[in-house]
């Protein structure tokens, strides 16, 4: 049993990630003019994919059974890793220069820093 709870914090460890990491690359790779467009392009898969995933989840495990759904999940991040491979020898990596640095931003709106004692006042202009 203990076993199976490291398997699942293993496996969402490494799936979890996978859009902020895509969504990483986009930007990296993506003419500044264009950013809006990849950002819906990416937010469309993803959607594309919530829809169908657990179609096709239902599907397989009406197949095989309860494996099937371990099955699919094991084909997609096979999918993932065959893309990425094939991704990373179609071109150089990105020049360190050339990258954006990363940006730290909390999960919260702005109006909880108007609430924040400790926050610096803002004029409204």
């Amino acid at each position: 049993m203990l076993a199976l709870f490291g398997l699942a914090i293993a496996f969402g460890g490494f799936t979890f990630p996978i859009y902020s990491i895509a969504v990483a690359h986009t930007n990296d790779y993506t003419n500044p003019d264009d950013l809006v467009s990849a950002s819906s392009a990416l937010l469309l898969v993803y959607g594309v994919g919530a829809f169908l995933g657990p179609l096709i989840a239902g599907l397989m495990m009406g197949w095989m059974g309860a494996v099937g759904l371990y099955a699919l999940m094991a084909g997609a991040m096979a999918a993932t890793v065959l893309f990425a491979l094939y991704r990373m020898l179609a071109r150089p990596p990105l020049p360190v220069e050339e990258q954006e640095p990363m940006v730290l931003v909390p999960r919260t709106t702005h109006v909880a820093y108007e609430l924040d004692p400790r926050a610096e006042p803002v004029e409204n202009e």
